[in-house]
């Protein structure tokens, strides 16, 4: 059963599958406008009768609450297999979908959308499919040519048919290759994408759609086509807009893309990696082989001329066979004993001999060509036959009818961890700082003091690179030390076992030390356990695949660069299991955590009433950040900040504004209206008074540097005992 999890933030519900986000209520809108109204307002147009609808999957209600909306559907059937889901749109998500379930004209059935749609005789109007993102077999057969043309069969003639598909910027060639196989089952598509907020920011992209019809949509219908019910974010110009696509990317996609018959068809299309933009648009008339072209070829061209072909054909091989390590592989086959590997060894030699002149035009060098790739084909068959999982994709299981890399790190799709280019090359890829699925980042050095006390004179400088990604946001040097990035603000936390040291980037002083934040160390804590757990597997399937394979490595390329691939693999093993030590234990106690408040980061929180900012300071003291016309927290240390702890805090708050409930007083003093910093930094003569605050007897006012010195006689006198407040 698929884990369902439904967080609250900041008055608003976020709603996950497997960990894959369905929807977040501030932003649900955009995407289920964008799925409903066009398709259901153009049945609406056409038919000008009463309208039967049809949603598969969304058994949250949000796309029937949309549906609903038109009084020209008189009745609407909502098939989910899940019936978890269809209780939690029943309750939990009956405000959000304001009661769709309950509405007369509704009925529901708990069924696989493939079965319902073998099982019903009957036509609908609209047909609605709203999955979930396709990351295995199971998900991806609901977009093959079978599925859409089961949806042919019940779809009336003139009906409309709308579905969620996947990003056409991160899945260009699978997004095309679904819009193909609409194309290929008799309903032709209408693309359309939209932006939506908390997509981004899981780092799905630009999300992708379709609205199709077994009668074509005309530009006059579109031209004519209006919103006929309220809508908080689709109009006729947005739907306009949304229907624009990048043309780099669209061809690139549409060029690799065909119509999908099987769904590990649309699975390998899913894990290719993402496009990239540059050299698109360049044709290269000097070498014809390396000319990048439109889907449809370059005109006046025959798609195949056979003479070019067979020369290409003839310099790739030569090429290949030059790059071969002859001297080791004859040292390798010398090794191998019985008859057939002396002539084997005798075959090998002979044409090392010849190579210079297989080429030229000789039949029988050719033909001696043809011996040894042959050879190596019937090696490649027995290493397939011994171990075909790994020989195919080193993790996909062909028993389980599945992926067999059942281990997925907060990702919304199941990849093959540790195998790509960016794992082959020594030092990996060109500096880039890879993830588990191979998605490289930019490369950052962080400039921090070893050891040392809270003084930023203590300490040598030290610098690490980034080595490893761990999640979106926390990297890994080779040392094994843990960075959180608060992009887009250029500071860094440096985690460590007993406080978390908030850094600005290039600067080793340290600006504050946080309490470690228990969510965020059980989180990484468990991402480091799995992502250790997919290594080992991942490692054990690489030793069985180079103990038939790696002899190859001297005269195959890619064998060499999967040899490499487990060097990196040690590598990153060997940083994970350091940075487990120095994380800590997410169990650890802190003082007591301020009610009716909402934490914007580690350690940082606001009050949901006055707007007073805290901080947990690492002895676990609660600190009260100073603010023009905020009351101080009363049961807390009152800190003087410096300048750049100021600055600190006063971006921070800008960028979470949004997530603060209107009318809080610290939402407020971000406005764009308000001076940047001035108001923020550590009070001067001219800066506002706070009226004094009423302190409990253990709490006391100094600066900075002072705090400093008293945490570190703190520390020198009572260990590891941490200061409770009262």
């Amino acid at each position: 059963m698929p884990e369902l999890k439904v967080i609250e933030h900041g008055g608003a519900l976020s709603f996950y599958i497997d960990g894959s986000l369905q929807f977040n209520t501030r932003d649900e809108v955009i995407y289920h406008e964008t799925l409903v109204l066009p398709a259901a307002s153009l049945a609406a147009a056409r038919f000008r009768r009463p309208l039967s609808a049809l949603v598969l999957g969304g058994g949250d209600g949000l796309a029937l609450r949309e549906v609903l909306k038109f009084k020209e559907v008189v009745s609407a059937e909502l098939v989910d297999y899940s019936p978890a889901v269809l209780e939690l749109g029943r309750t939990a998500f009956a405000r959000c979908n304001a009661g769709a379930m309950r509405d007369p004209r509704v009925s529901v059935t708990c069924s696989e959308a493939g079965a319902f749609l073998r099982a019903t005789k009957r036509k609908y109007d609209i047909v609605l499919a709203d999955f979930t993102f396709p990351g295995d077999l199971a998900g991806c057969s609901l977009f093959t040519g079978d599925f859409f043309s089961g949806i042919s069969r019940v779809l009336s003639r003139r009906g409309i048919f709308a579905l969620n598909a996947v990003s056409p910027e991160k899945f260009s060639p699978a997004y095309w290759a679904i819009y193909k196989t609409l194309r290929a089952a008799g309903l032709y598509p209408k693309p359309l994408a939209a932006d939506i907020p908390s997509f981004s920011e899981h780092g799905y992209g630009k999300w992708g759609f379709f609205f199709s019809s077994p009668r074509a949509i005309t530009p006059m219908e579109l031209g004519a086509l209006g919103i006929p019910v309220p809508a908080s974010f689709l109009t006729p110009s947005v739907l306009r807009e949304n229907m624009r696509f990048d043309r780099k990317t669209a061809l690139f996609g549409a060029g690799i893309a065909a119509p999908l018959k099987h769904p590990a068809e649309l699975l390998a299309l899913l894990n290719m990696p993402e496009p990239s933009a540059a050299g698109l648009d360049r044709l290269d008339f000097f070498s014809r082989s390396n000319r990048t072209l439109p889907c449809g070829g370059f005109p006046g061209d025959p798609a195949l001329w056979s003479a070019e072909t067979l020369a290409a054909w003839e310099d790739r091989l030569a090429a290949v066979l030059a790059a071969f390590d002859w001297d080791r592989l004859l040292a390798e086959a010398g090794t191998i004993s019985g008859q057939a590997a002396a002539k084997l060894k005798d075959e090998l030699a002979d044409f090392r001999a010849e190579l210079p002149s297989l080429f030229s035009g000789s039949g029988s060098g050719a033909q001696r060509v043809y011996r040894v790739l042959a050879a190596l084909a019937i090696l490649l068959i027995m290493i397939n036959m011994a171990y075909p999982d790994n020989a195919f994709a080193k993790g996909y299981s062909s028993r389980s009818g599945g992926s067999g890399a059942d281990i997925v790190f907060f990702s919304n799709k199941t990849v093959t961890p540790y195998h790509g280019l960016v794992f082959q090359s020594a030092g990996m890829y060109h500096g880039f700082v890879p993830d588990s699925s191979g998605k490289m980042y930019p490369p950052k050095t962080f400039t921090f003091r070893e050891g040392g006390g809270a003084q930023a004179t203590d300490g040598a400088v030290k610098q690490e690179k980034t080595f490893y990604a761990l999640t979106d946001n926390v990297r890994v040097s080779a040392e094994g030390n843990l960075f959180m990035l608060l992009a887009p603000l250029p500071y860094i936390l440096k985690l460590e076992a007993e406080s978390f040291i908030l850094l600005k980037e290039n600067d080793p002083a340290p600006l504050f030390r946080f309490h470690p934040d228990p969510e965020t160390v059980a989180s990484l804590a468990v991402n480091i356990q799995l992502q250790q757990k997919a290594l080992e597997k991942t490692m054990s399937d690489h030793g069985k695949w180079l103990a038939w394979a790696g002899p190859a490595g001297m005269v195959l390329p890619p064998i060499k660069g999967e040899s490499q691939e487990v060097v990196n693999m040690q590598a990153i093993k060997t940083a994970l299991g350091n940075a487990a030590g120095k994380l800590g234990r997410p169990d650890r106690e802190s003082g007591q955590l301020p009610s009716r408040s909402m934490k914007i980061a580690p350690g940082v929180y606001v009050s949901f009433d006055t707007g007073s900012v805290m901080l947990l300071r690492d002895d676990g003291d609660l600190v009260s950040f100073p603010l023009p016309g905020v009351p101080a927290f009363e049961d807390a240390v009152q800190l003087q900040p410096g300048p750049e702890l100021a600055v600190f805090v006063k971006a921070l708050l800008e960028s979470k504004a949004q997530a603060l409930p209107p009318g809080n007083p610290a939402r407020l003093l971000v406005k764009p209206s308000e001076p940047a910093v001035s108001g923020f930094a550590a009070p001067a003569a001219a800066a506002p008074k706070i009226a004094a605050p009423k302190i409990a007897a253990s709490k006391v006012e100094m600066p900075l540097n002072e705090y400093q010195k008293l945490r570190e006689e703190r520390r020198s006198g009572l260990g590891s005992t941490v200061k409770k407040l009262p």
